[in-house]
């Protein structure tokens, strides 16, 4: 009797198993149907809780033009990267991508880590006969849809034919909460590029780390420029930071296009390891972000003019004091742009 009821309770675990009724391994992620079950496989079938910003080519739920099986669940989306279409040239170069709105905005400055499991099918048959490449895949992070805003990761050439793990970590930037899956052309010899998408996930990292930047107050408690440098007063009124690596941070800029003072650069006189710069207008919306010391605002965003006014950065990065030793310094203060 015992053995009876042991093999009756590996059967009924065993059915959850198949049926997915188990609690959900990633349940913690800020994705909701990371592994795009719920309809079944068709043509140009967008996947619950996903959406797509254009209609010229929709995603399609696989299996339907592969025969290969979903690392998790039952299905998964295909994506699909143009690079001619036979009597359709407004297609040419175009690219298939889906977006969510995260079941939550990210938290400014946390860690985040991304992760997707990825594969190509050399022997997909799209509903079109066109020769068929490997693609690209871009993943982008914004604060509104259908932008392509922050691009977080691009991938390699994804040519293998097994699902393989992939893992993109960053750090959130103010207001971001949508995600954008890209397709991206990888080899123009090909009509088509093609890419397969499953079992995607995000979830913080770190918990216990404290927010980068405080949107509310970018530039720390009403405080008016470089309130934020770290290390000790070196009895001149100025701290070891900003001694040992000084560090020129304009006031004001006018992107008028004359070659005079067109951009907010930042101008550090010491040997830089790792560089974060952020800019937010008044309402905290991030306007400018950058990791190259050499890149500087332009007074745009999103493609457009910004408005003139005062602006709040935050500034840190890591460098090399005089005994080669790592050292962090962090600047916060306020910019304005002048038309």
């Amino acid at each position: 009797m015992t053995a009876q009821i042991a093999h009756w309770w590996l059967r009924l675990f065993s059915l959850i198993l198949v049926s997915g009724l188990l609690p959900d391994l990633e349940a913690q992620s800020l994705i909701r149907n990371g592994s795009f079950e719920g309809l079944d496989p068709f043509y140009g079938h967008t996947p619950l809780e996903w959406e797509v910003c254009d209609s010229v080519s929709t995603p399609d739920i696989q299996p339907i033009s592969s025969d290969r099986p979903a690392y998790g669940g039952k299905t998964y989306v295909g994506l699909v990267a143009r690079v001619r279409t036979e009597g359709r040239p407004e297609w040419n170069g175009t690219v298939e991508a889906i977006y969510q709105e995260l079941r939550d905005s990210l938290i400014p400055g946390q860690d985040y880590r991304i992760r997707l499991y990825l594969m190509y099918d050399p022997n997909h048959k799209p509903s079109a006969p066109l020769q068929i490449g490997s693609a690209k895949l871009r993943i982008y992070i914004g604060n509104e849809p259908c932008t392509e805003s922050r691009l977080l990761w691009q991938s390699v050439f994804i040519n293998h034919q097994n699902w393989q793990p992939y893992n993109i970590r960053f750090k959130a930037n103010c207001g971001e909460k949508f995600l954008r899956l890209q397709a991206d052309i990888a080899d123009e010899s090909y009509d088509l590029n093609y890419i397969m998408i499953d079992s995607v996930s995000l979830i913080k990292t770190s918990s216990g780390s404290q927010p980068l930047v405080n949107c509310a107050d970018f530039y720390g408690n009403g405080s008016n420029g470089n309130s934020g440098n770290n290390g000790q007063n070196n009895g001149n009124g100025q701290s070891d930071a900003e001694s040992q690596c000084p560090v020129y941070l304009p006031t004001a800029f006018s992107p008028d296009g004359d070659g005079i003072n067109d951009h907010f650069l930042v101008y550090p006189h010491c040997q830089i390891t790792s560089f974060e710069l952020y800019i937010v207008d008044r309402w905290g919306n991030m306007v400018f972000t950058s990791r190259n010391e050499n890149d500087g605002w332009d007074g745009t965003f999103r493609g457009m003019e910004a408005a003139s006014g005062v602006y709040s950065y935050q500034l840190i990065f890591h460098y090399l004091d005089t005994l080669a030793h790592e050292r962090t310094r962090t600047d916060r203060g306020t910019v304005t742009l002048f038309r």
